[in-house]
């Protein structure tokens, strides 16, 4: 099972009062029902990656563990028993 496209949004982030908001990253992707979903991250474009989250429902997920003006790469694996491939591998850069 490979999961289609992997598609990344940036939250960008500003203060509401003294406190500031955190900064993160949006991650969407199109998959399939059924399934649950592990998203995986690397500073190093082709990783390794390490895990963000696993046993994801939907095809969404916000990733706060970012640091401003550091560079991310993802990627997604669909589970049903076996874990599929690697999804594509989408950039962000958190501004």
């Amino acid at each position: 099972m490979k999961v289609l496209r992997l598609l990344l949004l940036v939250l960008a982030s500003s203060p509401i009062t003294d406190a500031a908001v955190p900064h993160g990253a949006i991650l969407t992707w199109f998959g399939s029902s059924g399934v649950t979903y592990r998203l995986y991250r690397a500073t190093v474009h082709g990783g390794p990656y390490g895990t963000v989250a696993m046993g994801l429902t939907g095809t969404r997920f916000v990733d706060y563990g970012v640091k401003v003006g550091r560079t991310y790469y993802y990627v997604v694996t669909a589970f049903n028993n076996v874990e599929s491939d690697y999804s594509n591998e989408a950039v962000v850069t958190v501004r």
